[in-house]
Parts: C-alpha cells; sequence; structure tokens
C-alpha cells in the first residue's frame, strides 16, 4: 500500500514537472501543485529520457500546402520517466503512467483549409414525378386490408351464432370426460336427425 501511495506521488510530481518545463516562458500564471517544492529530493531520481519508437515524425506531403504542414505538431520523444525497471514500477504504475501522458497529448483542430479540401460524398438523386411502385404497394395494401375488414363486420347468421356459443360452452368445462360425453351426445343428436 505505501509503495503505491509512493508511486502516485511520484507520477504527480514527474507530470507537475513536465507541466513546469513545458510552460513557455513569459506566459500567464497556472496554479502548481501544493506539494511540488517538498518533493523536489526526487529530482535527483528522475531524469528525462529520449525514447525511441517505431513511429515516425510527421513530415510534410507534396500535396499539402506549406502552411497546413506548420500547423501539425511533431513527434515529440522527449518524456520525463522515473528511473526504475518494469519490475519495480507494476502494471496498475504503468498504466496510470499511460493515461496521464494520453491526457497530456495534443489532439490538433483540423485547420480550415484542410476542411475545404475534404471529398464529399454525392447524395443519390431521386427523380420527381417518377413513380417507382411504393405508392401502387401502398395502395394495393390498403385496399386488400379494407376488403378484409368489410369482410369481418358483415353480420354472420343465427346456426353459426348458436355454433359459436355452444363450443365457448365446451371450453368453460373442465373435466374432459364430461366434454367428451357432451360431445358425443350432440354428434349423436345430428346423427339421428335427417337432412
Amino acid at each position: 500500500m505505501c509503495e503505491q501511495r509512493w508511486t502516485v506521488l511520484r507520477n504527480r510530481y514527474c507530470t507537475e514537472l513536465r507541466a513546469m518545463r513545458s510552460t513557455p516562458s513569459g506566459s500567464g500564471a497556472t496554479s502548481t501543485w501544493q506539494w511540488i517544492h517538498c518533493m523536489g529530493f526526487l529530482e535527483k531520481q528522475i531524469s528525462l529520457r529520449r525514447t525511441k519508437g517505431n513511429i515516425k515524425p510527421i513530415t510534410s506531403h507534396p500535396s499539402t500546402s506549406a502552411a497546413c504542414s506548420t500547423l501539425l505538431p511533431s513527434w515529440n520523444t522527449e518524456v520525463a520517466l522515473p528511473v526504475g525497471s518494469d519490475e519495480e514500477m507494476g502494471e496498475s504504475q504503468a498504466d496510470r503512467m499511460v493515461q496521464q501522458l494520453e491526457v497530456l497529448v495534443e489532439r490538433p483542430e483540423v485547420p480550415d483549409q484542410l476542411r475545404q479540401n475534404e471529398v464529399k460524398t454525392p447524395s443519390r438523386k431521386r427523380q420527381v414525378g417518377k413513380d417507382d411502385g411504393l405508392t401502387t404497394a401502398m395502395s394495393t395494401a390498403f385496399t386488400s386490408l379494407n376488403e378484409y375488414v368489410q369482410d369481418k363486420r358483415q353480420p354472420e347468421d343465427e346456426d353459426m351464432m348458436f355454433g359459436k356459443s355452444v363450443g365457448y360452452s365446451l371450453q368453460k368445462i373442465k373435466c374432459v370426460k364430461k366434454k367428451f360425453k357432451l360431445k358425443s351426445a350432440i354428434m349423436t343428436l345430428f346423427a339421428e336427425v335427417d337432412y
């Protein structure tokens, strides 16, 4: 627990020191960390190291103008890192350092000159006045729906209504044996009657 607190303090000191060094002379006053002077003894253990990476520095492309290339920042490889091996630092501190470095990375805004040169994708042109079949399909669907509703609204005859009421009454009976006896009695009555 104590080691973690020291690593947090050391990282905070590194970021504050880096911020102080990157602030140009003559700029306005900024607030500083209250413990920066108390942690000054760490300056001997922390050194600026030049790092190597596989990221090439930004060079101007022949098609871009010189004004645009001056607006883009170059890759800065000088970073204040604490002296020590990776095992001493631990994964959690390395993650915190990465997060702090990501905050410090400046994301430049796209200049107006580059925005003007953006290629716009053409939108699909719709021809006014041509029927693409949608209106005919919609009218056909509405017509068939209207016919279906009209068929459902037609009054049913008395025999069909009586048959439905008998069916609803049969559904209310829970006992399967009683239901079967009633159905067979109804069917025998129909069998006795001559059509």
